[in-house]
């Protein structure tokens, strides 16, 4: 990373790679599978392990999409992308490390509690568990065989690009809005 872009990319990386539901993708990311970290990994100390980054940041959010995340930023006046920024075949080498960490869907909205209903009867039972093992099956299926990894692919990374221009008053601004978001 050039002299005038480290400064300002650091703190955006410490944030990213200690925060805990995110995962920060390239050359400094600590503590999970090849090319990125698992959640909430230790920031390298100093910036020796961002010694070979250039000042393009890409990051997933466990909960959010990149597209709501990329969204919810540029909402607060800040240019962030999402997707597989030219690089398909990276984000689809990536899919396999990243997508057991991400747990999107849950936890984004409360359900209001139900009434417990009355127990069917026990064949209804049998037909009702032989049905759920066919879904649970027919879903595993589904995810090793793209859909989750194909969704993933689509929606890609959350991208940050830094150049020498980009002020500190900036970067400060994107952390105070991606505190808020994340």
């Amino acid at each position: 990373m050039g002299r005038l872009e480290a400064p300002l990319a650091a703190p955006i990386l410490e944030f990213l790679q200690s925060h805990p539901r995110t995962i920060l993708i390239g050359p400094g990311a600590l503590d999970g599978p090849p090319a990125c970290s698992g959640s909430g990994g230790e920031a390298a100390g100093g910036d020796e392990g961002w010694a070979g980054r250039v000042p393009t940041i890409s990051f997933v959010h466990i909960h959010k999409t990149s597209a709501e995340v990329a969204k919810e930023v540029q909402a607060r006046g800040f240019a962030i992308r999402n997707g597989h920024c030219y690089a398909r075949r990276l984000v689809e080498a990536l899919a396999p490390a990243i997508l057991p960490h991400l747990r999107r869907g849950e936890g984004q909205q409360q359900q209001q509690p139900q009434p417990p209903s009355p127990p069917p009867p026990p064949q209804q039972q049998q037909q009702q568990q032989q049905q759920e093992e066919e879904e649970e099956g027919a879903l595993s299926e589904d995810v090793t065989q793209g859909g989750a990894a194909e969704a993933f692919i689509e929606d890609g990374v959350v991208r940050i690009s830094l150049l020498h221009y980009n002020s500190p008053a900036e970067v400060d601004g994107l952390l105070a809005a991606l505190r808020d978001i994340l």
